[in-house]
């Protein structure tokens, strides 16, 4: 909160609403001393509370701070003008990275701005610039009521409502590094490799298919990058489910094997490709061949495949 308040813009040009599910004293009377709003919202989606905060939003310009990230104390004033310059549907930034204690270990960046649409976007130039809600804002009116359906994609969502709409020129991503991305062990994005996962890659496997649903046919190019999100959760289900003595619970088309092996789809590391393309290409034999194969890859080396 204290980079919120903290900011360079004009006070009286944002207004802050704090969104969370307990009362906590000393947190709740420090917010509302600095004119924060609270939502006391216990709802389980994070697009839901996050759906219901921005319906208490006086302006025109959402933008959301997680609850382990930090804004760069020019961020809102960045942001103010570029929506006043641009005719743009959505903003996003580039971050560095944190540890739990507040040092910087890394950082993620392009090397100039640019405007992602339908017509500009590229798979695999772009698909790293999509992440992470706290580095991105868009406009109110771009948002829909069924981002309260998203469990916890929400950064996913507000990418493509902001590439996708036809009414604005698309996200603007810019080379500035102004959120400070915790990285920790209760990331969604680092949870481990064990049984407990199952649901929350089932969660993301629904919103993956929410998201595919609402905004594929724009591009090509935006087709392979949400079918290899659905894809990659499809098949993190099925290895999680062996993995832990399941019997897997879905069902993985061609169309999904021959995506999530392609190693010209798969924007990663060479060693990343080449575990995924060898799973990949492992699904297409039959059972039980096909899981005995795999369960023993998983107890090996495949466990960073995805």
């Amino acid at each position: 909160m204290n980079s919120v308040f903290n900011q360079t813009l004009d006070k009286g040009l944002y207004e802050v609403i704090l969104t969370k599910k307990e009362e906590d004293r000393e947190v709740d009377d420090y917010a509302r001393k600095n004119g924060a709003k609270i939502i006391y919202d216990d709802s389980k989606r994070q697009g839901e509370f996050t759906y219901n905060a921005i319906q208490e939003a006086k302006g025109d310009i959402i933008t959301v701070l997680d609850d382990d990230d930090m804004y760069d104390e020019n961020r809102l004033q960045v942001i103010n003008k570029a929506f006043k310059e641009r005719r743009i549907g959505g903003f996003r930034n580039q971050v560095i990275l944190i540890d739990q204690s507040g040092n910087k270990v890394g950082e993620r960046g392009i090397k100039e701005d640019v405007l992602l649409n339908p017509k500009t976007y590229n798979h695999r130039k772009h698909i790293g610039l999509l992440g992470n809600s706290s580095s991105m804002a868009l406009r109110r009116e771009l948002i829909e009521p069924d981002l309260k359906s998203i469990e916890l994609a929400v950064d996913s969502y507000l990418a493509f409502v902001s590439i996708c709409n036809k009414l604005y020129e698309g996200l603007y991503n810019v080379k500035g590094k102004l959120t400070l991305y915790r990285v920790h062990p209760k990331n969604t994005s680092n949870f481990r490799f064990d049984s407990k996962s199952i649901t929350l890659t089932s969660r993301y496997f629904h919103d993956y298919n929410l998201v595919y649903n609402k905004f594929r046919g724009h591009s090509k190019e935006i087709d392979k990058t949400l079918m290899l999100y659905l894809s990659s959760s499809k098949v993190s289900i099925y290895l999680l489910s062996l993995s832990s003595n399941r019997r897997p619970e879905v069902n993985l088309t061609t169309q999904e094997k021959m995506i999530f092996s392609n190693p010209c789809i798969n924007p990663y590391s060479l060693k990343r490709k080449i575990r995924r393309t060898t799973v990949g290409l492992i699904l297409f034999l039959p059972n039980p061949l096909r899981d005995k194969i795999v369960l023993f890859g998983l107890k090996k080396t495949w466990r960073r495949a995805l």
